[in-house]
């Protein structure tokens, strides 16, 4: 898997190609959401979006690339 942005990243997240709990598929959708509205997020929020991609890293069947923001 490659993604070039953190938005595609996103988009994978929230299609259930990754199981998450609750709480974080309704943070990547809200993200999603505010990112399709041309709201900027916030540093907290992209600070939490990286945690999150670090718990989450398991299920990824081959390590991906975000080249870009």
């Amino acid at each position: 898997m490659h993604f070039d942005t953190k938005e595609q990243l996103t988009n994978y997240m929230t299609l259930g190609s990754v199981h998450l709990n609750r709480k974080d598929y309704y943070f990547f959708s809200n993200l999603q959401n505010n990112i399709k509205q041309n709201h900027q997020i916030t540093s907290n929020q992209d600070k939490l979006f990286n945690k999150l991609l670090q718990k989450y890293s398991r299920q990824f069947v081959r390590p991906f690339i975000v080249t870009g923001k």
